[in-house]
């Protein structure tokens, strides 16, 4: 893998996307623990509507970005949709098209690059329960264990290259 990140895409890197885990707050799994690998978590509405991160999403210190994780229409096996498809696995898709967007914008951004415009476009969500704050690790802004950097933004992100 670390390979593919480093001379992927005739040398400037390979965008590799994964979850930090699922089905559990307290398990994180690979791809997403791998130090190259972009780690996504997940962040659901709660019954008052606030943004909070969904119950299958760890809490851990590769974790850069969430993105919406539930009530995800989506195709199903048999030609069909469903509308509750979530977790950490339905948030990685967005994040991976965020990627896609940066890439498609700027053809000659490196891996560094994608990571550190998606990590530093973020949104902060509910700074009220959450605690953000600068790791010697994160150096691409304020980030939180629960959140990362904060909720993905893809206009943001596909803007910020400069």
């Amino acid at each position: 893998m670390k390979q593919a990140v480093t001379y992927g895409r005739k040398g400037l890197g390979t965008v590799i996307v994964a979850m930090l885990g699922e089905n559990t707050r307290n398990f994180s799994t690979y791809p997403g623990l791998f130090e190259d690998v972009i780690a996504v978590g997940a962040i659901e509405k709660n019954s008052r509507g606030q943004l909070e991160r969904h119950l299958y999403s760890p809490s851990h210190l590769n974790l850069s970005v969430v993105a919406p994780g539930s009530n995800i229409y989506t195709t199903y096996s048999g030609n069909g949709y469903i509308s509750n498809f979530g977790g950490p696995t339905a948030a990685t898709a967005f994040v991976s098209g965020v990627a896609a967007l940066v890439i498609s914008n700027t053809p000659t951004a490196t891996v560094n690059v994608v990571r550190d415009k998606r990590e530093k476009s973020a949104q902060k969500i509910r700074t009220d329960i959450y605690n953000y704050g600068t790791h010697p690790s994160k150096p691409n802004g304020t980030w939180s264990g629960d959140l990362g950097y904060g909720m993905v933004d893809a206009e943001r992100a596909a803007s910020a290259y400069g």
